[in-house]
């Protein structure tokens, strides 16, 4: 078993510990009421001004086409804004307890652990034990980088002339100025910060239940920069930007510090230390909307987790299984399927463990999300557990997508 440290200098350690996690506490609910900003979910379709891009009245027989692209402008600028916002679901994935626990970045499960240190990202059917409580605190970071494959610094938005009375055709004489195109280049920089603060009680030996409080901080501002392509003979007498309404270059969105998602997590082992059998629990989570949906510190859902997992201690390895399904009901819909596959590795001291995870989410229309997880775990005394975990994409070419996301974490347990 692990190492522990009783008497006068564990309770130093562990009350200097609560006094950090409460100080960051405070500091950051503070933060989080000064650095709250508005309405981040349309950071995108607020582009020029949320109204469409315009360009100048030219005069002569070409005076009305200044908002000739407009309408496309709005219409493909907030479609645009509406999915990458639709795929920014940090804090929807949550975990729990036991004396390995880390927030849950791309999954929302819980963690556990008895002969080594637990897991990170995936969850083991051990609970914490009847009376003993842990707290923990987590920091995870996320650079946003690709969306459905694309970088988001190279978003590309064609939009396409209104139809014009008169018009049926380019191929009219003197309509081949509805050939012309205006190209958007968006450079999306997107990127969220949680600190998550959670503790797990073990109501009875077999019985956990967990209260996960994030502060979210997000970040999000695009910038465009409009070229007219002229396909037309007519176009540079019909469209241009000298005098026009609206400037080519645009820069939209700000950052929000807040409240998140609140998790609530219950864990129940029914099966345990049977050599035919791995050890089997279930799991139910429940994520409330109480993150600001419109400055993307929340999905807006109530998320329902179902969870099956199986694991089992095989001298110094422990291989586990997690299956279950995610609903969303209301705000951005995140249904899923969810899956977990690893193992957690014991060194011979019980002092460090080393954590591999494969975990994937597969929602309705046929996005899949499959991330590898890398993980180090280390008790250097008492019932202290640092953890430092990296979660890689394996397929960064559906939805939104970090390069990684890397997170640390402190808990402490109270026997």
């Amino acid at each position: 078993m692990k190492r522990h440290v009783d008497g006068p200098v564990a309770g130093v350690r562990r009350n200097s510990s609560l006094t950090i996690i409460a100080g960051l506490t405070v500091s950051l609910l503070i933060h989080g009421d000064q650095a709250q900003a508005g309405n981040l979910i349309n950071f995108i379709g607020d582009l020029y001004g949320g109204q469409g891009i315009t360009l100048a009245d030219t005069g002569g027989p070409f005076p009305t086409h200044a908002h000739h692209f407009a309408a496309d402008a709005i219409q493909k600028l907030d479609s645009l804004s509406n999915s990458v916002a639709s795929g920014l679901n940090l804090t929807s994935f949550t975990p729990t307890t036991a004396v390995g626990i880390v927030y849950n970045i791309e999954l929302g499960l819980p963690v556990t652990t008895t002969e080594s240190l637990g897991t990170i990202i995936s969850e083991r059917a051990e609970t914490l034990g009847q009376g003993k409580l842990n707290l923990a605190m987590t920091y995870s970071h996320a650079n946003y980088a690709t969306f459905n494959g694309q970088p988001l610094s190279d978003l590309t938005v064609l939009l396409d002339h209104a139809p014009i009375p008169g018009c049926a055709s380019a191929d009219q004489p003197g309509c081949d100025f509805i050939k012309d195109k205006i190209r958007l280049d968006i450079n999306t920089d997107l990127s969220e910060d949680v600190v998550a603060f959670y503790g797990t009680y073990g109501i009875t030996s077999n019985w956990d239940a967990t209260f996960v409080l994030p502060v979210v901080h997000t970040h999000a501002v695009a910038t465009s920069d409009a070229t007219i392509i002229y396909n037309s003979t007519l176009g540079p007498l019909v469209h241009t930007f000298v005098g026009a309404p609206t400037s080519p270059h645009s820069v939209s969105g700000g950052d929000a510090t807040g409240i998140g998602d609140l998790v609530l997590h219950s864990k129940y082992n029914f099966l345990r230390g049977d050599p035919s059998w791995p050890d089997l629990a279930v799991s139910g989570i429940v994520k409330v909307p109480s993150g600001d949906k419109n400055n993307l510190l929340g999905t807006g859902s109530t998320d329902l987790v179902g969870l099956a997992v199986l694991s089992k201690q095989m001298d110094w390895v422990a291989p586990h299984l997690n299956l279950g399904y995610q609903q969303a009901f209301g705000g951005l819909d995140r249904s899923a399927f969810i899956y977990a596959v690893g193992a957690d590795f014991t060194s011979t001291d019980r002092a460090v463990t080393p954590v591999l995870d494969f975990v994937g989410r597969v929602y309705s229309g046929n996005q899949q999300l499959h991330d590898m997880s890398l993980g180090l775990k280390w008790n250097p005394f008492g019932s202290s557990v640092f953890s430092v975990n990296f979660l890689i994409p394996v397929n960064k070419d559906n939805g939104l997508r970090p390069n990684f996301v890397a997170s640390v974490g402190y808990q402490l347990t109270f026997w």
